[in-house]
This record gives structure tokens, C-alpha cells and sequence, in this order.
């Protein structure tokens, strides 16, 4: 009985997911609605770089309509001018196949690779992904690259098609645009205009202050901030990792070197912080002050408040940069993770960024750290890569999404 249970549930399951790529096709055929603008980031949450877009597009014209697919497992509560969908559902997909422009974090709200050999795949992935008449869509993607990704991993050319709706994507840096270029198979448009979340770095009127009491960060301690990517292995994105970390030795040194009180703020990617027992952390290590960084879905006001990033592979590492403050690399498996899972683009241990492979290495990266020299080296990374983020990258979208608009509706 429980077999056939199972049985039933799977066949259910691929039937109700055939029936939504059908109905997906289908309302790529219904009419435009104009002034309608959708968001989807992450899969359902309010933050990265859609979300900055959102927020300049509703200031400068309020009368667009404004949807996000959100799936109700986002921290934080959306403004009220906000329509909510969930994307997954046959409304929501039609919402979004309708919408007069799409905006996505990823590499296009119908997008995706399938295998080569799947003939009946690769007709859903080409009917489903072409690009609307009358719809703009735009991938602000979600980060500078440093793993490999979409065709660059290991074994896509030769198993894999790629397919994006996307009208383009937006790219930050040279770097990234030469990495896009070969991830997407040459076939989106890139815009080199900079990255809407990184804009928070050149707004001096955003208030620290304020931010951190949003976040539940205490405003009379510096914030280390923990924030490592995710691997294949959920117990080694972050599990394993915060286990080897001694809280006293880590606030011992960080207050030598860079001085104040400081707390512990640890992001965990949202596969792994369900098995992150944040309460029991806390009770192990009374004399710290740790905090769950996942409380809250916006990165980037986390770092706009943080004064020393740890991660390994993570491209908030890219970001960082840009406000010249400290970044380590915590990162025991650097040399399996580069052969087991994707690769990186670049050697990481050509980064300013110093490389830790154990506990013991973090705290004399962190002893030893030469402000001066540090500050020079990323320079020269933001040089190397061509960084084109100057604070105006929002605008930017935004205004190419109005004129789109004003000249569709003409």
C-alpha cells in the first residue's frame, strides 16, 4: 500500500508539472498587460538586486503595477504597493509570461540547460523559453563569479543545452562579462551597468544606524560576518565550519588587531540554516555575542553593516571589495571543492583576499593583517577586472524599463 502511495504521488507529481510547462506555452499567448512589472528573486524572496530595482521603480513611477513571486519563506515583509504571486502556481505563471517587463536575479525567468539527447525536453525548453514580442526581460543575475557556472561546469558543453528568454543580463566588470559570455553560450546580451545591490556601497544617506537596528545588530559592536557558499555537502557549507570555530580565540584576536567588541553574525545559505542550531550555539559560547544572519533576506544590508567578512567561494567576496574592508577566506576544502564540484575561474589564492584552509591559519591571517598592503591589492583587483560600479546601476535599469514601456504603450 505504501508503494503504490508512492507510486501515485510521482505520477501525480510529473503529470502536474507536464500540465504547468503546457501552461506555461499556452500563456506566452495571452495577451501583453501593459504597465505591469514582475520580480522574482531566489525563488520567492524579497531581496538582491530585483529588489532595489522594485523599490527605484515604484519612486520614480507609482502608478506601475508591481508583482512579486514570493514564495512566504522570505523574512522580510514586502511593501504595500507590492502585488504578491507565487510563481509556481498556473496563475503566477501566467502573470509572469503577461507581465510587460520581468526582471529576475538568475539568467531569465524561463530559462535553463537540458540534456542534448532529450528530444521531447529540448521542444518544451525552445517553445517555453522564446523570447515574448511586446515583454522585456532582464537578468541582473545575483553576484561576480568565482565558481564556474551554467555551460562553464564541468561536463555541460558536452551533455547540455542552454536556453534564456532574457532579453539581457547585467554585468558589473569586465571579468564578469567575459565569464557570462562563455556561461550563457554567447547567446544574451550583456549590459555592462553595474549591479543594483552594490549600489548600497556609494549611498552615504543609507543610515548604518539604522540597518543594523532593522537587522538586530548592535550598534555599539563591530560585525564579523559569516557567510560561506553552498557545496553539494550541506554539512561542509557552514556546519563543519562553525563547528571548528573557537568564538574566544576568534573576538580575542579580531579586538588585538582591528580593536572594539565585536559580534558574530553567521549567514548560512538557506538549504543549510535549517541545520544550524543558532539557540544552542549561543549557549555553548555565553561570553560571545552570535547572531543568526538569516534572520533577514537582504546580503547586502548585511554587509553594508559589516566591518569584516569571513567567506570561501561566495562572490559576496566581489562585492566586499568595493568598500576596501577586510576579507578572509575560511576555506579548509579549497582544494577538493575545486576539483569535486564546479571549479573556479579564477586561482583564488591570486585574490587579495587571505586564504585560511584551517582554524589556526584564520587567526594568524587575521593577526598578521597588513591594512595598507590589503588595500592596495584589491585596488589592483577592481583594476584587473574592470569594475564598472559607480552607484548608478539601478537607475540604469530603470530607466531602460520606462522607456520600454512609454514606447510599447505609444
Amino acid at each position: 500500500m505504501k508503494n503504490f502511495s508512492i507510486i501515485v504521488f510521482t505520477m501525480y507529481s510529473r503529470l502536474n508539472h507536464i500540465l504547468k510547462v503546457v501552461w506555461g506555452i499556452v500563456s506566452l499567448h495571452i495577451p501583453i498587460k501593459k504597465n505591469v512589472v514582475c520580480f522574482d528573486s531566489f525563488g520567492g524572496q524579497y531581496n538582491d538586486n530585483p529588489k532595489y530595482v522594485s523599490e527605484e521603480l515604484h519612486r520614480q513611477c507609482p502608478n506601475i503595477t508591481i508583482v512579486w513571486n514570493h514564495s512566504g519563506k522570505g523574512k522580510d515583509i514586502l511593501p504595500n504597493y507590492v502585488k504578491i504571486v507565487n510563481n509556481s502556481t498556473y496563475k503566477g505563471r501566467m502573470i509572469f509570461n503577461t507581465a510587460q517587463v520581468v526582471v529576475d536575479n538568475h539568467t531569465g525567468i524561463r530559462s535553463g540547460m537540458c540534456y542534448k539527447n532529450n528530444i521531447i525536453q529540448n521542444i518544451f525548453y525552445k517553445l517555453k523559453n522564446i523570447k515574448r514580442k511586446g515583454q522585456l526581460c532582464i537578468s541582473t543575475f545575483h553576484g561576480t563569479p568565482l565558481k564556474r557556472i551554467a555551460m562553464d561546469e564541468p561536463g555541460a558543453h558536452t551533455n547540455f543545452v542552454f536556453y534564456s528568454s532574457t532579453n539581457y543580463v547585467l554585468s558589473g566588470c569586465k571579468y564578469t562579462s567575459e565569464c557570462f559570455r562563455t556561461a550563457f553560450d554567447n547567446t544574451t546580451e550583456i549590459r555592462e551597468y553595474g549591479t543594483p545591490r552594490n549600489d548600497i556601497f556609494f549611498n552615504d544617506k543609507i543610515s548604518v544606524n539604522n540597518l543594523k537596528l532593522k537587522l538586530g545588530l548592535p550598534l555599539d559592536k563591530k560585525v564579523v560576518l559569516y557567510a560561506p557558499t553552498f557545496r553539494n555537502d550541506t554539512e561542509i557549507s557552514g556546519v563543519i565550519q562553525i563547528k571548528s570555530i573557537d568564538f574566544t580565540k576568534l573576538f580575542l584576536a579580531l579586538s588585538d588587531t582591528f580593536g572594539g567588541q565585536w559580534c558574530f553574525v553567521f549567514r548560512a545559505h538557506n538549504l543549510v540554516q535549517q541545520k544550524i542550531n543558532f539557540d544552542l550555539l549561543q549557549k555553548n559560547n555565553p561570553m560571545v555575542e552570535l547572531i543568526n544572519g538569516n534572520q533577514h533576506d537582504d546580503m547586502a544590508e548585511y554587509l553594508k553593516c559589516t566591518d569584516i567578512l569571513i567567506t570561501d567561494y561566495s562572490a559576496s567576496m566581489f562585492d566586499f571589495a568595493l568598500t576596501q574592508r577586510p576579507c578572509f577566506l575560511y576555506a579548509p576544502d579549497v582544494n577538493e571543492y575545486g576539483r569535486s564540484e564546479r571549479g573556479f575561474y579564477r586561482n583564488i589564492k591570486s585574490l587579495p583576499f587571505p586564504v585560511a584552509t584551517d582554524f589556526k591559519d584564520l587567526i594568524e591571517a587575521i593577526v598578521q593583517f597588513d591594512k595598507e598592503r590589503y588595500a592596495h591589492k584589491v585596488c589592483h583587483l577592481l583594476d584587473e577586472i574592470g569594475n564598472m560600479e559607480d552607484g548608478k546601476a539601478t537607475k540604469r535599469v530603470v530607466e531602460d524599463i520606462l522607456a520600454f514601456i512609454k514606447t510599447s504603450n505609444s
